[in-house]
């Protein structure tokens, strides 16, 4: 008789990211945006990611100490293995380098476990035998598609990385370099705003309001290019709502002063080719970076933008929209 088969896990995996925590707790910066702890299939190592993500979120530190402190003070660490699994998690893992692979190998058994059970969930539709076909074939599609929204968000993407891409143009040029020390304050290029607000300092939150269709998003758009173009400053944009793709189109369109739809479907006669060249050549080293997630969490965009400040040296971050 055939053992029972459990679903796909890897306890050396999911312990090592545990280890990597208590050895560096500052590595969290880099799973936090797409780690979570329903991704661990063993329940003691599930606890302990629950317990780093909160001391995480309170902005206090992750080691050995304040973990089994965290999880004591939700009766949670006798259930952990006490501190003697910390240590056990620290002994094991000698080093946090490697903490984003271990981190999606968990994530990824956790996406196979997740599409057994969709498996499952289909299955059950079929064997309904409703007599609309379509609505059966509608639930089961759905099932599919909130598994498929569950997978790892995308990541930031520099703005020329869509530019190749959408236009096809020769061999990428090399990265800008990061700006070692950041000004205090980074212009919108819009004088009299600039006049107003002194320029965007480093602890500033700006909120743009206004109705739909009013020019919000091309305002931000105008604000990104202006800081990065015109003053070298590393803009963050987060896109909840429009693909990078057309985002970059409506920037190269106010680059090149050419109509969006034309660029967009390359309707332009030679001349306005070369500006479109230029304007290309120009946003390629602008220091842009997009990400398009559409549905972000607030723990995903921090982290994203840490990670990036850290890799960059942000000036500006933009979020379209709340």
């Amino acid at each position: 008789m055939n053992a029972e088969k459990l679903p796909p896990h890897d306890a050396d995996a999911e312990e090592a990211v545990n280890g990597s925590l208590l050895i560096d707790g500052t590595s969290i910066y880099k799973i936090a945006g797409f780690l979570e702890s329903k991704h661990f299939y063993h329940e003691r190592n599930k606890l302990i990611y629950e317990a780093c993500l909160s001391l995480y979120h309170h902005n206090e530190a992750i080691n050995q100490i304040t973990v089994a402190q965290e999880l004591d003070r939700q009766q949670k660490l006798e259930a952990c293995g006490g501190a003697a699994y910390l240590s056990h998690l620290i002994a094991t893992c000698p080093t946090s380098l490697d903490i984003e692979t271990y981190a999606q190998v968990v994530y990824r058994l956790w996406m196979m476990r997740s599409l057994i059970n969709a498996a499952g969930q289909i299955a059950t539709i079929g064997y309904q035998a409703e007599p609309d076909i379509d609505a059966s074939l509608d639930k089961a599609e759905a099932t599919l598609f909130e598994l498929r929204h569950g997978q790892g968000p995308r990541d930031f993407v520099h703005i020329r990385q869509v530019l190749d891409k959408y236009f096809e143009t020769a061999a990428p040029t090399p990265e800008t370099e990061a700006h070692a020390e950041p000004p205090p304050y980074t212009l919108s290029g819009f004088n009299k705003l600039d006049e107003f607000l002194g320029g965007f300092q480093r602890s500033d939150l700006i909120v743009v309001a206004g109705r739909p269709s009013m020019g919000k998003t091309s305002l931000a758009l105008s604000i990104a290019r202006n800081a990065a173009v015109e003053q070298g400053a590393c803009v963050a944009l987060f896109s909840l709502e429009m693909a990078c793709e057309p985002l970059v189109t409506r920037l190269l369109s106010n680059e090149s002063n050419i109509d969006s739809r034309r660029v967009r479907f390359g309707f332009y006669n030679e001349n306005e080719e070369k500006r479109i060249m230029e304007a290309i050549g120009k946003l390629s080293e602008a220091p842009i970076y997009i990400d398009d997630t559409p549905t972000l969490r607030v723990v995903e965009v921090r982290s994203k933008a840490r990670r990036l400040y850290q890799e960059r040296g942000i000036n500006l971050i933009i979020l379209d929209h709340l």
